[in-house]
């Protein structure tokens, strides 16, 4: 996979994560306002002047402090690693070990995600780094349930 088609489907995946964000702010904005006016008899305008800021400020919390990066900056840089070993015990996930000059990161990997071989090159934006949420975009020849997985790297 080229680097310019890992960065399309990144960008994709970033927008439909933010769609879904905005799509379940919205959704909440509903139930809230069914809740206010439909069983509390609150007037709808009361009801939008307080619940329209409150939701707004707690989507942007959710996009700025629990959003990963690579879904905040979908356009920053994607990185070249190596897997250097695939592990897979009996009752966890699957497990790959990247590499990339002086930093290597284990990365759990999410259910439905098999066929990681030694050797293979991946991409992981923005870096590859402990203890950060990055996104890692799936090689075709993987089985996984999203072209682009957010992963969490641990120490090895």
């Amino acid at each position: 996979m080229s680097e310019g088609e890992a960065r399309r489907i990144v960008r994709a995946e970033a927008r439909r994560l933010s769609l879904l964000l905005v799509l379940s702010v919205l959704l909440v904005l509903g139930l809230y306002l069914g809740f206010q006016v439909g069983l509390l008899d609150r007037p709808l305008a009361e009801s939008l002047r307080f619940g329209i800021p409150l939701l707004a400020g707690i989507g942007l919390v959710q996009y700025l402090f629990l959003g990963p990066v690579w879904i905040r900056r979908p356009g920053s840089a994607l990185v070249g690693t190596t897997v250097e070993r695939v592990s897979t015990s009996g009752d966890r996930d699957d497990a790959i070990v990247l590499t990339r000059d002086d930093v290597t990161v284990r990365v759990g990997l999410p259910r439905g995600t098999s066929g990681f071989r030694r050797g293979d090159t991946v991409l992981v934006c923005p870096r590859l780094d402990y203890g950060n949420a990055m996104g890692l975009v799936v090689p075709e020849h993987v089985s996984s349930t999203r072209p682009v997985l957010t992963v969490r790297g641990s120490a090895v």
